[in-house]
């Protein structure tokens, strides 16, 4: 059954508070997107590190500077510079709600 536009508000906003709490101890994830964040039955959200943990889709990630990374959620200046910060983080979240509001489709298959 898919969600409500309601539920998937609410998992923004979970989402929102667990970034925040990371920006809150001056730390930096570098790598939010939907694969990243664990939903429960009841839409608790937790942030994780999966793709860390099992590799790589090779549909997420490309060479960059030597480094696999996640082009599409990839601020500029972290593809230009490798800097990450609270900034590229937050740029990243703007496609994780694209991605929860559209169920994750590719961009060539959006309709806006």
């Amino acid at each position: 059954m898919p969600l409500t536009a309601i539920q998937r508000l609410r998992i923004c906003y979970e989402a929102s508070l667990a970034l925040s709490h990371l920006s809150s101890q001056h730390l930096v994830h570098m790598d939010v997107a939907a694969r990243n964040f664990l939903v429960t039955g009841g839409l608790v959200v937790k942030l994780s590190c999966v793709a860390a943990a099992r590799g790589t889709d090779a549909g997420d990630y490309c060479q960059l500077g030597g480094k696999l990374v996640p082009l599409r959620w990839l601020a500029p200046e972290s593809a230009l510079a490798g800097s990450y910060t609270a900034a590229s983080d937050v740029w990243a979240y703007a496609i994780f709600v694209t991605e929860v509001r559209t169920y994750a489709l590719s961009s060539s298959r959006l309709r806006w």
